[in-house]
């Protein structure tokens, strides 16, 4: 099994279900700190010699549809992951055989990918349960350099009342509930803004993702900033004249 280091807790969103499913595969309880592994076994059914050290086992097996799916991760990116489509009532079957600190995982090998399992409730919803992943599937988004020639550029306009805007914007520290789709940061302090207060002064720097929620596009506020900066530096000029 690929080693990762990367814990994804649980979220649930809306999207299809799929009543019949055409492939299997087996099932191993992962530790939450990615250090350890092992097979989930069936006890009616036989064992099975592996390798040649006389070893055997009786895989437990569930039936679903393999796929993938891209989650958000932070502010900056995305990340690809397997997933392996199963009904909430499969899942719940085998999902409290794993111990304490260990999350129930889908694969077919011992050279497979870590992957999630996508759990189809019956109302519509599904959710992806909690368990670790691959970090080289992240679709981080390089905003080091952004493309800003005036060549490309038209229907150019100054900003107007930057100032006032974003003083209804507040900065904040915070931490992410490990309940979240960002559960895998959370203990970690950061700090930003909230997306709804942005959304309320500047809608064009917010977007709500697949997932439903609220993403604010931070390189976007530079500019508004350097506006504000400067009608702040006219408004002092102006009051010091009067002196």
């Amino acid at each position: 099994m690929k080693l990762s280091k990367l814990l994804f807790t649980s979220v649930v969103v809306l999207g299809p279900t799929s009543s019949a499913y055409a492939e299997t595969t087996q099932v191993f309880c992962g530790k939450l700190d990615g250090s350890e592994w092992h097979w989930l076994q069936d006890p009616n059914k036989p064992l099975i010699p592996v390798g040649r050290a006389g070893l055997s086992y009786a895989p437990l097996i569930v039936s679903g549809a393999w796929g993938s799916t891209i989650l958000p991760l932070g502010e900056w990116g995305s990340f690809n992951v397997n997933i392996f489509s199963i009904s909430e009532a499969d899942y719940l079957s085998i999902k409290n055989k794993c111990s304490s600190g260990y999350a129930v995982q889908p694969a077919n090998n011992v050279f497979s990918a870590w992957s999630l399992f996508k759990v189809n409730k019956a109302n519509g919803q599904f959710f992806i349960a909690p368990g670790y992943v691959e970090k080289n599937r992240v679709l981080a988004r390089d905003y080091s350099f952004g493309l800003s020639d005036i060549r490309l550029k038209q229907d150019i306009q100054p900003l107007q009342e930057s100032l006032d805007k974003v003083s209804r914007v507040s900065g904040y520290s915070y931490s992410w509930r490990p309940d979240s789709v960002q559960g895998q940061l959370a203990g970690q302090t950061e700090y930003g803004v909230i997306a709804q207060e942005v959304q309320a002064e500047f809608p064009e720097l917010v977007k709500q993702d697949d997932q439903g929620y609220l993403r604010v596009d931070y390189r976007g506020l530079v500019p508004v900033l350097l506006e504000s900066i400067k009608e702040l530096n006219t408004r002092i000029e102006a009051l010091e004249a009067r002196q």
